[in-house]
């Protein structure tokens, strides 16, 4: 995956008695600049994490509302049709900084005088996000992430200037669901929400997104709300780590589905939609 831009750098104008090669050598340092900022804060990203899959352990999360799980509701065999779309947007000091970036770099390529390939509005406007299709059902748990960054044709000379949208896919499969999906109890709920507010996170209550149930978390960096209504399939309801997109790993959404997501403000983190969500009986098509 290519690096991402992530710093901005406001230039200032060049005095007109200055020669055109000069100019051109200024503008290559403004764009090497540009690259060099956006390595050390491409880092800023990182993944939400999800319970763990390992053994046969319950996980500590329910689902708020639902009845207490019977035995019967266990496993994978008796998981429900779930078609989940999110959309996320990554934004550090509460902007998109790959967007500003973009327009930073855009900016010297014009006055470097090489050959310049702009993105269309739409393409712009996909910079710094990503989205997640999350389909899982009794017979297949599929999670994919399509993630937009700034790319160009080369990183040296003149084809640095020709820019394009990277679009980077990411597929993860459970292969093994031995011990996944296993029914919450109460008990275990109340132990985990202990826990999470012991490590700085304050429950804030039930919610509805889209119609469904969440439990919403905040802690002094963001607010979170888990969906919570799937505490008898094993879906976990604590907080994941939002601080960051997960631009990396789609499988961290299979058993944990964060409806909501919004860095408190002006601060940096990931924001986090629904676009759909479809629960229903049997296989999914």
């Amino acid at each position: 995956m290519k690096q991402t831009w992530s710093k901005h750098i406001r230039f200032g104008h060049r005095p007109r008695r200055r020669s055109r090669s000069k100019r051109i050598a200024l503008a290559m340092l403004k764009i090497i600049a540009i690259g060099a900022l956006t390595w050390f804060s491409g880092t800023a990203h990182s993944q939400i994490p999800s319970s763990s899959k390992q053994g046969s352990s319950q996980r500590s999360e329910a689902t708020g509302g639902l009845s207490e799980p019977s035995a019967s509701d266990s496993g994978a065999k008796s998981l429900p049709a779930l078609h989940v779309v999110l959309a996320w947007e990554s934004l550090l000091s509460g902007e998109n900084w790959e967007r500003k970036n973009y327009r930073a770099k855009l900016d010297a390529c014009r006055e470097s005088g090489w050959p310049i390939r702009a993105l269309s509005s739409d393409e712009e406007a996909k910079l710094g996000t990503g989205e997640v299709e999350i389909l899982i059902d009794a017979r297949r748990q599929v999670a994919q992430q399509i993630t937009w960054t700034l790319g160009a044709d080369g990183d040296e000379g003149k084809t640095t200037c020709l820019i394009k949208l990277d679009k980077h896919t990411d597929h993860s499969e459970v292969e093994d669901n031995t011990g996944m999906y296993e029914a919450i109890d109460s008990d275990s709920r109340t132990q985990e929400r202990q826990n999470m507010e012991s490590i700085g996170w304050k429950l804030m209550g039930e919610a509805q997104v889209k119609g469904q149930s969440c439990t919403r978390w905040q802690n002094d960096r963001q607010s979170v709300c888990m969906w919570s209504g799937g505490m008898k399939w094993g879906f976990a309801e604590s907080p994941g780590d939002a601080a960051g997109c997960a631009v990396d790993g789609a499988g961290v959404y299979l058993d944990a589905i964060p409806l909501e997501a919004t860095p408190l403000k002006g601060g940096s983190g990931c924001r986090i939609e629904v676009k759909s969500f479809s629960l229903g009986k049997g296989l999914l098509p």
